[in-house]
């Protein structure tokens, strides 16, 4: 891919130097005049032409002096002229500013064509560098070039440095994150880049920003991204169309890429906008409303006709809904008529309150995730929806429970294969409770999802399976399937134990508990030691 950045960018041609001179130009302030006080006496410096002159800022008692110097009455940024170019600007008092310092930043860009189709437009930062002793100079830097071709996605380019390697390069791809380096959307066009623009084929009927009555008419907010423009109009085949048309609601969200849900492999123009044909018209008339294209745009997915009342609905609907709920409307859709869904809508609302609605689309999610059949108006339509909602949640829950069960027995093998061993160990009963190891891997993590705690995680899971430490479940011994409280033990060391919601219930009872249960442990230990040793005897 280096090569490809490296070969695109050896054969840029030469910045023309009327371009730079255009500019710098457009800084309101092309210098100050610097002053310095000595006695009676004043010395200028002319940022502008570079000129030194003298002259005096008070009267002086030389008659002489007087008549040979001008009065000049310098004020720290206040207006002045210079007497050597005439160029009115501000005084600026040599001992309060730096020798060499940036006055203002500015952004410009140049066009050119590359070829007979291809176009790039070269994106530059210019800084106006003021000096108390010197002209005003100008410092260009070229930062991110835009490739463009028809039909094509934009391909951008970046100039970093590279601390690594110690030198500058290009790259094809933007850094992201702190070092991310932004695309202007306001910038000065070079004149020389119209010209281009107006030769090259692919923009020669793409009405130009350039004219303000257009403009006007296309941009209400007055603004234009230039860059953004052309590089919609060369990847989008139907955006001279739209532009022509009037539409520029939907060419605005063309060049801000703001979800137009255009198909540009399409081979119609309506196909590539995913309406209908005869609802171009319509999209022409509304500026191409992006609401109301999308409204249709749903009706030809929904394999639907509707009428203005049912586009209404799903339009204003639409307007509303987060993403997820647009997902679930759009199932909703295909079934039934739109208004039926706006009933049944305002219907639970009025019943259920305003979370209503998105209690529905999370209830059409899981009723599609799970392959229910949506066609059953029974089903599209509950009657119960909350408590429909519920039974879909631990339904869905009970999928994901059995998958990571499955998952956890395949990679935690050895939990099982070591329950007898360890039950021999750790088992125990005493005051009305019961301890024991986990049988399998599966257990643990049912365990962590009743009590609602971090037991069923890989972490824990994969440290019994190691045997560094063991799982323990503590529990009533009239109930002694239902989980109470987990021990992680490692030998004879109790590392932690907690109950739901990692609590510890009854703290000072079950910490003696424990503790009794460690003294039995380590007798049986001994007792084991013991045993062995008068075996070898």
């Amino acid at each position: 891919m280096r090569e490809y950045v490296e070969d695109r960018n050896a054969h840029m041609r030469m910045i023309p130097e009327k371009d730079q001179r255009w500019a710098e130009k457009q800084f309101n302030n092309a210098g100050f005049i610097y002053y310095r006080k000595h006695g009676a006496f004043v010395d200028c410096f002319c940022g502008k032409c570079g000129h030194k002159y003298m002259g005096l800022w008070k009267a002086s008692e030389d008659p002489f002096e007087a008549m040979a110097q001008a009065i000049i009455k310098p004020a720290h940024n206040k207006p002045g002229t210079c007497r050597i170019c005439g160029f009115e600007t501000k005084y600026k008092a040599a001992g309060k500013v730096r020798d060499r310092y940036v006055n203002a930043k500015g952004r410009y860009v140049i066009g050119q064509r590359i070829g007979k189709e291809e176009f790039v437009f070269r994106i530059f930062d210019v800084e106006q560098v003021m000096y108390k002793d010197r002209p005003v100079e100008y410092d260009h830097q070229e930062y991110i070039r835009v490739f463009l071709r028809p039909g094509k996605q934009a391909q951008k380019d970046y100039f970093v440095h590279d601390w690594w390697q110690g030198r500058d390069r290009w790259i094809d791809h933007n850094l992201g994150g702190m070092r991310n380096i932004s695309m202007p959307d306001e910038i000065y066009v070079t004149p020389s880049t119209w010209t281009a623009i107006k030769n090259t084929p692919m923009f020669k009927y793409v009405p130009s920003p350039e004219d303000e009555n257009a403009r006007d008419k296309w941009f209400h907010d007055k603004t234009y991204p230039v860059i953004r423009y052309y590089e919609a109009a060369a990847h989008y085949p139907d955006f001279e169309m739209v532009v022509k048309t009037g539409m520029y609601r939907l060419m605005n969200a063309m060049i801000w890429k703001s979800g137009t849900g255009y198909r540009a492999d399409a081979k119609t123009y309506y196909s590539r906008l995913g309406i209908y044909k005869h609802r171009v018209k319509d999209l022409i008339e509304a500026y191409g409303d992006t609401k109301l294209l999308k409204a249709y745009q749903y009706e030809k997915r929904a394999h639907k006709n509707w009428n203005d009342q049912e586009i209404a609905i799903v339009q204003n609907r639409m307007f509303m809904s987060t993403k997820e709920e647009k997902e679930a409307l759009a199932i909703a859709y295909k079934q039934a008529l739109p208004s039926k869904v706006e009933r049944y809508i305002d219907r639970m609302i009025q019943s259920q309150g305003c979370g209503a609605f998105r209690e529905y689309a999370d209830y059409l999610l899981m009723r599609r995730d799970m392959g229910y059949d949506l066609t059953n108006d029974i089903i599209l339509f509950p009657r119960e929806l909350h408590r429909r909602h519920n039974e879909m949640v631990l339904e869905t829950e009970q999928k994901e429970l059995d998958k990571r069960l499955q998952e956890a027995l395949t990679k935690f093998p050895k939990i099982a294969e070591r329950y007898k061993k360890l039950a021999d160990k750790y088992s125990a009963a005493a005051a009305g409770y019961i301890i024991r190891p986990a049988k399998d891997a599966a257990e643990i993590v049912k365990e962590g999802r009743f009590l609602h705690h971090c037991v069923g995680g890989d972490t824990y899971l994969g440290s019994h399976n190691q045997g560094k430490t063991v799982i323990l479940f503590l529990r009533d011994a009239k109930t002694p399937n239902i989980p109470f409280i987990t021990v992680e033990i490692r030998g004879e060391t109790i590392k932690q134990w907690y109950g739901a919601y990692d609590k510890k219930p009854n703290e000072e009872f079950f910490d003696g508990w424990l503790k009794t249960y460690i003294g039995e442990l380590e007798k049986r230990k001994e007792e084991k030691k013991d045993k062995k040793a008068a075996k070898t005897a």
